[in-house]
């Protein structure tokens, strides 16, 4: 290969990883959006893996999302939901 089919290849690489971590984020975004967060949702959202690709994307939910009581924080999330969705 030459080095403009590298480029191009890495450039369709690129932007094949963008639409990838845009479409988790939508998704992401449906989840939280279609329904209350349920217990287990929130221990995923907790995991070390999720924080740091929320952090990468400059994603900020709060630090009490992360650290408070999981009984409280699915408390306070459940009121906001309804709130925000259910008038």
């Amino acid at each position: 290969m030459n080095d403009a089919s590298n480029s191009l290849a890495r450039q369709a690489d690129g932007l094949a990883r963008t639409a990838i971590e845009v479409s988790n984020l939508y998704g992401f975004l449906a989840t939280i959006f279609r329904q209350e967060i349920s217990a287990q949702f929130l221990t995923h959202l907790r995991s070390a893996d999720v924080r740091a690709t929320l952090e990468a994307g400059n994603i900020d939910l709060g630090e009490r999302v992360f650290d408070g009581p999981a009984s409280e924080v699915l408390e306070e999330l459940a009121v906001e939901y309804a709130a925000l969705f259910l008038g």
